[in-house]
């Protein structure tokens, strides 16, 4: 039988537009939602898995002046 909290959990944590990510205590990327992966310019593929502090390794410079972009503008337009 299937736990319906933990389905509509899941379809929450997937579908927000607030960006999460799930972090063990070594640092490692346990689980991460698409708009946390968006931010990033990254799929949620690549993510899963990998050390935190190595993600900025992840990103080309390119990614890193978009991801900028977007971080600015959601927090300008959260103010």
């Amino acid at each position: 039988m299937f736990d319906i909290v933990k389905i509509a959990y899941s379809m929450i944590i997937s579908e927000m537009c607030t960006g999460l990510n799930i972090i063990d205590n070594d640092g490692i990327v346990l689980d991460i939602n698409p708009a946390a992966a968006d931010m990033l310019s990254l799929f949620v593929q690549q993510l899963a898995g990998v050390r935190i502090n190595s993600i900025d390794t992840l990103i080309n410079k390119a990614d890193k002046a978009m991801y900028l972009i977007k971080s600015t503008k959601k927090q300008q337009l959260h103010l």
